[in-house]
């Protein structure tokens, strides 16, 4: 999912923003609305996690890999799941 369309879907509902990267990272800045949770976390945290909404996750920029990771763990535990293309570098630079 591309910034553009990321950025249109937080006014609504159905869309869940995750960020996998650690706390601090999380806490340097993050995309409006997105959860911290990190990849570490997830599969002990994946109760937290409304099954009705579609998942997007994020990390820290086009060569994080932790994003796709966290994305592979989601899909087999049943949730609709997709990265943020360019992760937190890619979101700030669309702002």
């Amino acid at each position: 999912m591309t910034a553009g369309e990321l950025a249109a879907r937080l006014a609504g509902s159905g869309t869940l923003v995750v960020d996998v990267r650690s706390p601090d990272d999380y806490a340097a800045g993050h995309v409006p609305g997105a959860i911290s949770l990190p990849l570490a976390e997830l599969r002990d945290r994946l109760d937290e996690l409304p099954r009705e909404a579609e998942v997007i996750a994020y990390c820290g920029g086009p060569y994080c890999v932790v994003s796709a990771e966290a994305v592979r763990v989601l899909a087999e535990h049943g949730y609709a799941a997709r990265t943020l293309d360019g992760g937190c570098l890619g979101w700030r630079r669309h702002e």
